[in-house]
This record gives C-alpha cells, structure tokens and sequence, in this order.
C-alpha cells in the first residue's frame, strides 16, 4: 500500500498517479508481475498501466456514475419545461422548480413579491403565488427533496433506476462468463 501526500507530490491532483507508480516500482522490485488492474475511471491511471502493459478494466460503480451523468445531461436537453415557457403558465411545483434563479427572481420582481432567499424558497413563494393546488401542502415534499435543475430526475427516481439496471446488467453478464 502507497500513501503520498499532497506537500509529497506537490499536488493533489498528481497523489492517485504517483502512488500507483511508486506501487508499480516496489511490486516490480519485489518480483511480482501486475496483469490486471480494475480502477476508477481515470485517464491518467489508464494511461499509466497501458504503458507498463497491464490489461485495465473500469470499477462498474464508476462506469455507472459516468453513464448517470451522461443521462441527466440528455434528460437535461429534453426539460419538461419548453424554453419559451414562462413561469405563468406552470401548473405544478416541480414545473416551477425547472425555471432557474434569475428567472423565478423576476418573476417575483415582476409581481412585487420579495426576490431574497433560497431557489427552495423561490419556487415555494412562486407556487404560493400562482396559487398551484400542492403549494400549500407541499412545502415538506419540497424540502426532504434536494432541489434538482431538473426535478423530474429526482420525482421518478429515473437516475438510480438506471444505475440499478446496468448493475442488474453487469451482473447478470458475470454470472454468465464464471457460471456458464
């Protein structure tokens, strides 16, 4: 096991990198010959381990992260919200939660209403506003969730469903190559 510093590497940008090269050296000096590495998803460590010719594979719970942020981003391009939509016309709280912070602050400059505070605290004050048939009774929804750009992500849990089947996926696949 290696453990460098930051004031060891000058950066903690360069700890992961360096670590594992001084890993490589001292398995090396030993006699132990390295085949195989499953890692996080780092450029960087990939790049090192081809040139020491290990085969590299990607920690799955990394590869998942990286195909969720993917997803939000394409879930992301396709808001619920149309772009010429304006706070007005929504009719619910999560539609009200898609509009940024600069929007729901003129909306609430537009109506006289105080523009201080929280998105949280926005979108509930817009909702109350718009006199919405949940924002009375939302407000505890609200809060127990974390307020997404896009609050259709959270309101199906649509990310976590994913991750769950490609490590559904990954695992059957698995059990097929060791178990056939």
């Amino acid at each position: 096991m290696v453990t460098l510093t930051r004031s060891e590497t000058s950066s903690s940008w360069k700890i992961e990198t360096q670590a594992l090269e001084l890993a490589l050296k001292i398995l090396q000096d030993k006699g132990l010959t390295i085949g195989e590495v499953i890692h996080d998803d780092n450029a960087q460590v990939d790049a090192i381990l081809k040139a020491h010719n290990i085969v590299l594979q990607k920690d799955l719970w990394h590869k998942c992260k990286n195909v969720m942020g993917k997803f939000k981003e394409l879930l992301q391009e396709k808001r619920r919200t149309p772009k010429e939509s304006t706070v007005e016309a929504a009719t619910t709280i999560a539609q009200v939660a898609v509009f940024s912070i600069v929007q729901l602050k003129e909306y609430c400059r537009e109506h006289d209403l105080p523009q201080s505070g929280s998105k949280l605290q926005l979108v509930q004050r817009v909702s109350v506003h718009l006199k919405l048939p949940e924002a009375a009774g939302a407000s505890p929804d609200i809060q127990r969730q974390r307020l997404l750009k896009y609050p259709e992500l959270a309101a199906h849990d649509i990310v976590y469903k994913l991750k769950s089947w490609i490590y559904t996926c990954a695992k059957n696949a698995a059990m097929r190559m060791y178990h056939p």
